[in-house]
């Protein structure tokens, strides 16, 4: 079953122009339990929006996934990322290659921050690797924050 739904996730993202694409939780939670991880990077050429949300960032398989969409995605110039609140105290031992860069990415949005490790490392990810970044929103604890 999840090669029937790898493949089709791969001619979704080479077959057509998709231009805004939403996982939700339990897709991203499925998709990452079945291995999709190991197919990354993808070739979502032409997608100008990519939103995951209700993420559990404290599963290691659901943050790999993360990081591998968001390399899918070259021409992104709109992220939205939101967490559940996470408790763990489980640190991630993954680190990415922030020589990859989002030549295109110009708004970012992330909400449900509590300050978790997997958070704050995704965070540090996106920044690093974005070269035209214009505005960063993020919601945490203390409400919404606008960064230019």
């Amino acid at each position: 079953m999840m090669t029937v739904v790898l493949d089709s996730l791969k001619d979704l993202a080479t077959s057509c122009e998709l231009q805004h694409l939403q996982f939700r939780g339990l897709l991203c939670q499925s998709l990452a339990a079945g291995g999709v991880a190991r197919s990354f990077p993808l070739a979502f050429n032409h997608l100008n929006k990519l939103c995951l949300t209700q993420l559990e960032l404290g599963r290691a398989d659901v943050y790999c996934f993360v990081f591998g969409m968001i390399q899918s995605c070259p021409q992104v110039k709109d992220l939205e990322i939101s967490v559940k609140p996470n408790t763990d105290v489980f640190q991630h031992k993954i680190d990415f290659n922030d020589n990859y860069k989002l030549s295109h990415l110009s708004r970012v949005k992330f909400t449900g921050i509590t300050g978790s490790s997997a958070e704050l490392k995704l965070i540090e990810y996106v920044l690093a690797i974005s070269e035209a970044l214009e505005n960063f929103l993020y919601k945490g604890m203390l409400g919404l924050r606008v960064i230019h």
